[in-house]
Parts: structure tokens; C-alpha cells; sequence
């Protein structure tokens, strides 16, 4: 297995440009310096957030005081350890983005920053199906038709991009929302239509891109979090069918009484099926006991469950899950060490990495678990949460009864109410989530009812009319062919062209 250095790691060499007056913010000045060599690599994973974490890279010459000798960096260095000065966090950057969010007309304002391939180059990632060679990249001009060999597209293409959508406020937001969207005005507007509703701020990547499997939600992940100054809450959503109700206050003092590291929204069934965790009693020992510490979290008012107690949602669940940004970054380095390749290609050019499963010797890899394949991210966050209870660990929580974050499991709209408090809650529990996760096919069904038993709850006005007008089989999907002529594909407010 190969051992590839986490981006967390990795200092970035070079002065930035300041950053055009427009919205659109491209790293083709890093790019260039990235693609002459220019990157410094740390051994120690985890290095950079150690020291932003101490304070110790605060203050002019700090980081060489720390532990390098004066003249072993140069000056421009010395800042790129997560401060303001990283061009992803300039303070101008996200300036004059507006608000004028317009969901008839697919007008979503915010910064569109592309995280560039240099970014990834040093990682498991650079020769992920999203990054590869392909007719996009012939199409843009990256590489020729005759270029374009099986060799070729089994290689990443460094003039990709992944992009992601910063709302305004984001830099100095205490919470955040995160998804993965490939186009706004048909999936990722339900998300952004029921975070603006509640006055939240987003970070979406992905957007105007095709989609290549779960991978591309870990690389969106990635990019978001670099996108994102500072260390507040990030919530990691799906874009499509997820409603919130809280907000960023809400969600931060529910996160405070949590009192944990990361917070894993719960579901019933542990997916992808690994038979081993049923049995690892001391594991879910430290599972149960970490759920029990939320009982009193999210309680509706008045506080009456039909089963008081209950703590139905056994196991990570993917679409809704939450944490502050440096306890992310952590989560993606843990992944990408834990990501690996079977002994053998199931296909040519197959690019291979599934995250193993907790505990999984090299034998049970290529052995029992061979037939996982195709990258999962939620194998990987069960893996993840196993390894910490494993250990012992009760800082890594799982919210299994939807005390903040609740996958409903295909719940009947009779099973719900709301409360006192205009908070929406789920009978058999008592309590009122923040975040309401659509997790299956007969949940997903039911976007359009729980929409409109609580018109303008979940939902802006004009978000309600489109769920309302969306398909009954695919709630909440706006195909392309309904849309009016002067409805654009993608509007962003003071948008640039995207210049190769």
C-alpha cells in the first residue's frame, strides 16, 4: 500500500496575487509555482494544524523560531500555515459577493474559487476519476483527441479544477453547511434553498461537474474545508435531500451540549454491509454509551416520546454528520491512510482505492472484502468511527435518535409534529433535529409532503413553489427541460469567465 503525504501537511510556496475585484478567484499564479517544483513537504501528518493550533504560526517569523533555522524558508512561506494570507483566505476575496439569491431565475450568489489539481498532485486523489484525462479535458483543450490514449485516462489532468460555491459570510461564519452538488439549480438548490431559509452559511463544491462515484464527494470535502478560514462547525450534508431547521446558533449550542469532537448522524442500517462490526461488542459499548449522553439534547417542547430512551439510528450515516473544520481535516487524513488497492484490477485502468474496513488484515482485504469495490465514502466514515470506538474514544459521537442530525429512515409525515417552539419533531423520540436527512428511497419520496405539511418551515417560499413542482417520482430534482429559456445553468453574482 502506498503511503501518500495528507494535504494538511503541505506548505505552498509563493506570494499570492491579490484577488480580482470580480467573484471568481483562480490560483493560476500557485499553479504555476506548484507545477515548477514548488511545494515543501512536512513528514509529520498533522503538522500544520498542530501549529495553527498552538498559536505558534502567529506573529512575523514565528514558524522559523519555532523549529527552523532562519534562512531555511523564504519570507512568502512563512504565512501559508492556514492564515489570512493563504489566497484561499485573503479577506478581500469574498467582498461585493451580494445577496441576492433569486431561485426562480437560478441566481445563487456566492465566491466561485477553483481548487486546482496541484492541490491534490501529492495525494491518493491525483489520478481520481474526477481528475483524469477525458473528453472534457479534449473539449477544453487540455489534450488532443489523438493525445488521448488508454494510458492517458488513467492519469490526472493537472489543468482540472475542483470548484466550489462560497457563500458571503462564510470567513467569519461560526457554522457552516457543506455539500457536494454537481449542478445547483436541479439537485444542490434544496440544500441552499433551506440553509438560506435559516439564515446559514454554504460551501458547495462540485458545481458544473459531471459525477464520477462517492470519491468525488471526499475530493469536494477537501477543497470545501481549504475553502473555509478559520475553524468553525462545518455540517457535512447531502445536497438533494436534506431539509434544516436550526439556526447557526441553534446548531452551535446543540453542538456544545454534545460535548464531542465529531458528531455522526445516525441511520438503521450499517451500509456498506461489513458483518464484522455486529459482532465487536466492546466497539458499540462505547457507541451506545456516547448516544446516551445526548438524550438530552434536541428534546421538543413539551418533551413527552413514545419511546423515551429509544436510540433507533445504530450507524453512521454519510448525508449528515458534523464537526469543527480542523477535526474534518483530521477525518481526511485518517481516510486517505486508511485508503487502499486490492492485489488484483477488476478492470483495466480501474483506479482502484476503497477505504478498508476497520480492523481488515491484508488477508480479509484481498480476501472476504475483495468484492468491495467502488470507492464508498460512507464505508469510510464507518471505518473511521469504528477505529475510535475501538480505542475507547467517547469524543466521536453517534447521534442516534436525532438529537441534532436525523436520517428519517422513510418516516411517516403521521410521525411527526410540531412543537411548541416551531421546531418539527419526531414522535417516537421526542426530539426536534436540525437536520432532517431524506437517507432512502421511500424517504426521499416524501421531500414534497413534508414540504408542504410545513410550508416555509423547512423551506424559503419560492423554495416551497419548486418542490411543490418537481416530479412525484423524484422530489426535489428540477430537470433541465422544465426550466424557462431565460433560466441560466449556473448564475453567479458578479461571476468571471473561467479563463484556461
Amino acid at each position: 500500500m502506498e503511503h501518500l503525504p495528507s494535504e494538511r501537511s503541505r506548505l505552498l510556496i509563493g506570494k499570492p496575487q491579490s484577488p480580482s475585484k470580480e467573484s471568481s478567484v483562480k490560483f493560476t499564479s500557485m499553479v504555476k509555482k506548484v507545477s515548477y517544483g514548488g511545494l515543501v513537504t512536512f513528514g509529520i501528518l498533522g503538522t500544520v494544524a498542530i501549529l495553527n493550533k498552538t498559536g505558534i504560526t502567529k506573529g512575523k517569523g514565528a514558524l522559523k523560531k519555532f523549529f527552523l533555522p532562519s534562512d531555511f524558508l523564504p519570507e512568502a512561506v512563512q504565512g501559508f500555515l492556514r492564515s489570512e494570507r493563504d489566497p484561499i483566505y485573503e479577506s478581500t476575496a469574498s467582498a461585493s459577493l451580494g445577496s441576492d439569491y433569486d431561485l426562480n431565475n437560478n441566481v445563487f450568489p456566492g465566491q466561485k474559487v477553483d481548487i486546482p489539481w496541484a492541490f491534490f498532485e501529492n495525494t491518493k486523489w491525483h489520478d481520481a476519476p474526477f481528475f483524469r484525462y477525458d473528453g472534457e479535458s479534449v473539449e477544453k483543450g487540455h489534450i488532443t483527441q489523438e493525445e488521448l490514449t488508454e494510458e492517458k485516462q488513467r492519469q490526472g489532468d493537472p489543468k482540472k479544477t475542483m470548484p466550489v460555491l462560497k457563500t458571503a459570510g462564510v470567513d467569519s461564519a461560526q457554522v457552516v453547511v457543506t455539500a457536494h452538488a454537481t449542478s445547483m439549480k436541479e439537485i444542490g438548490w434544496v440544500l441552499y434553498d433551506s440553509a438560506k431559509n435559516q439564515g446559514l452559511e454554504m460551501v458547495i463544491s462540485g458545481v458544473d461537474t459531471p459525477f464520477h462515484g462517492f470519491a468525488d464527494k471526499v475530493i469536494g470535502l477537501k477543497a470545501a474545508l481549504h475553502a473555509i478560514n478559520g475553524n468553525p462547525i462545518v455540517v457535512v450534508a447531502d445536497a438533494s435531500d436534506v431539509f434544516l431547521q436550526c439556526s447557526a446558533a441553534e446548531f452551535q449550542e446543540r453542538f456544545t451540549q454534545a460535548d464531542a469532537d465529531l458528531v455522526f448522524g445516525g441511520e438503521t442500517q450499517l451500509w456498506p454491509e461489513i458483518s464484522d462490526y455486529f459482532s465487536r461488542e466492546a466497539e458499540k459499548a462505547v457507541k451506545n454509551k456516547g448516544s446516551q449522553t445526548l438524550l438530552k439534547v434536541g428534546q421538543s417542547t413539551p418533551y413527552n416520546p413514545i419511546n423515551p430512551g429509544d436510540i433507533p439510528n445504530g450507524w453512521p450515516n454519510a448525508g449528515g454528520w458534523m464537526a469543527r473544520k480542523e477535526a474534518l481535516l483530521e477525518y481526511i487524513s485518517s481516510t486517505e491512510n486508511r485508503m487502499a488497492k486490492f492485489a488484483t484490477e477488476e478492470w483495466p485502468g480501474e483506479w482502484g482505492y476503497q477505504c478498508k474496513p476497520d480492523g481488515a488484515t491484508d488477508a480479509d482485504w484481498n480476501g472476504k472484502y475483495a468484492g468491495l469495490r467502488g470507492f464508498d465514502d460512507q464505508l469510510c466514515l464507518n471505518a473511521y468511527a469504528m477505529g475510535k470506538w475501538r480505542t475507547g474514544d467517547t469524543r466521536h459521537k453517534l447521534d442516534a435518535d436525532g438529537s441534532i442530525l436525523f436520517s428519517t429512515n422513510g418516516c411517516p409525515l403521521s410521525d411527526t409534529a410540531m412543537d411548541k417552539k416551531n421546531k418539527v419533531y419526531y414522535k417516537y423520540t421526542g426530539k426536534a433535529p436540525c437536520l432532517w436527512h431524506m437517507n432512502n428511497p421511500i424517504a426521499k419520496i416524501r421531500l414534497k409532503e413534508f414540504a408542504s405539511a410545513y410550508p416555509n418551515h423547512f423551506l424559503t417560499p419560492e423554495g416551497n413553489a419548486a418542490m411543490a413542482a418537481t416530479p412525484d417520482e423524484h422530489p426535489g430534482h428540477r430537470p433541465a427541460s422544465s426550466l424557462g429559456k431565460k433560466e441560466k445553468e449556473f448564475n453567479l453574482h458578479h461571476a468571471a469567465s473561467h479563463a484556461q
